[in-house]
């Protein structure tokens, strides 16, 4: 389909402009914004008085946040919108935001909240508080129209309801869009700290991509996963089975060198493939303490290729029996191991470990012992 038929076909489908944004309006968008993100402060974050009842933000003005700290009243932030008022020919300073924090250890939060401000109002001055509503339809940014692509892209990294109506009308007036923005929307999708704006993208993406890879899931959730790790478990806890085996296996390194076992375990859960990061995963384990995961992912559906020796090796530097042992019984071939580790000069540690796991698969090798006894186990 090309560019020329993808434009809306009908006059009202373009935006009006709707006046200055509200004061009232952005600080309901930083509320909706910070709880979304589970960052709402821990003290109060007051409009200001003078800005209330739907007075609008002067045309040009600016917003500036400034956070400070000291031992009696602990960490304030406050929010300054500033203006030059051309009838009184100066410069304007008024205060917009105001917040506090009992502790100082609370300065990174106040540091959050305070870029939330400014995203919103960024967002706000940006798109001019336009109201949309299905009458009025897709609200174009600035005074022209806008390729569907970009205006995709503008609708997802707006937050709050309107960039959600936004993004469901573009979504239902355009049929189809290039993967990688529709990649791209979906990761300002993210940034706006909203799981159903997200899961919502998502579910609509095989109808908007054409060849819609089965990779896109897993790419959109590791994504999100640092900073929104609440949007990811959601993302993973709806893939199929074809999606999760395209899940990237950083996806669970991750996971593990953050020390998020429950959501390690959830993706072992789902059969995920550790693929080439299964020695990293091992070793992050030793690194990291987590003596008793490795075993505990393999148990619960993590899978390792028969011949990732390095997993092995991992297993035994860490002294690991059980997840050793859980190694041959998934067909691992202990000789096969021993020849790569001397062709690869890989050092091995002749610990207890070594010792349990040589001798079961000595007895399996004889015919004393079936794999899966377990009786190396401990």
């Amino acid at each position: 389909m090309t560019e020329s038929n993808q434009q809306p076909k009908q006059d009202h489908k373009k935006v009006k402009y709707a006046g200055q944004p509200t004061a009232q309006g952005i600080y309901e968008e930083v509320q909706y914004y910070l709880e979304k993100m589970g960052y709402l402060p821990r003290g109060n974050l007051d409009l200001c008085l003078e800005w209330e009842n739907g007075r609008e933000i002067p045309e040009g003005a600016e917003i500036v946040c400034a956070i400070g700290c000291s031992e009696p009243r602990g960490v304030c932030l406050e929010a300054y919108l500033r203006w030059r008022d051309e009838e009184q020919k100066k410069v304007v300073n008024d205060l917009f935001f105001v917040s506090s924090f009992k502790k100082g250890k609370d300065l990174n939060w106040a540091a959050m909240i305070a870029s939330t401000i400014l995203k919103a109002f960024c967002h706000n001055i940006h798109t001019n508080q336009a109201k949309l509503t299905k009458k009025e339809g897709v609200k174009y940014a600035g005074s022209k129209d806008m390729p569907h692509t970009e205006l995709l892209l503008e609708a997802a990294e707006r937050p709050g309801e309107a960039g959600y109506v936004m993004t469901r009308l573009i979504l239902e007036e355009f049929p189809v869009f290039p993967l990688d923005i529709y990649r791209k929307a979906c990761q300002n999708a993210i940034e706006t700290a909203d799981p159903e704006k997200v899961m919502f993208m998502l579910e609509q993406a095989e109808s908007h991509v054409e060849d819609l890879p089965d990779s896109f899931y897993g790419d959109i959730a590791e994504c999100a996963y640092q900073y929104y790790p609440h949007i990811t478990q959601k993302i993973i806890d709806c893939c199929t089975p074809r999606q999760v085996e395209a899940i990237p296996a950083s996806l669970l390194l991750q996971a593990v060198e953050y020390e998020d076992t429950d959501f390690a375990c959830r993706l072992a859960q789902k059969g995920m493939n550790a693929g080439d990061s299964a020695e990293c995963i091992i070793d992050s384990c030793i690194d990291d303490g987590l003596d008793s995961l490795p075993a505990e992912l393999l148990r619960l559906g993590m899978r390792v290729s028969p011949d990732d020796y390095g997993a092995m090796r991992a297993c035994l530097s860490g002294n690991y029996t059980e997840a050793a042992a859980m190694l041959l019984e998934k067909g691992m071939d202990f000789d096969a191991f021993k020849r790569w580790a001397d062709e690869k000069n890989r050092c091995l540690a002749l610990n207890d470990a070594y010792a349990q796991v040589e001798a079961m698969w000595t007895r399996t090798q004889s015919g004393e012992e079936q794999p899966g006894s377990g009786q190396c186990m401990g």
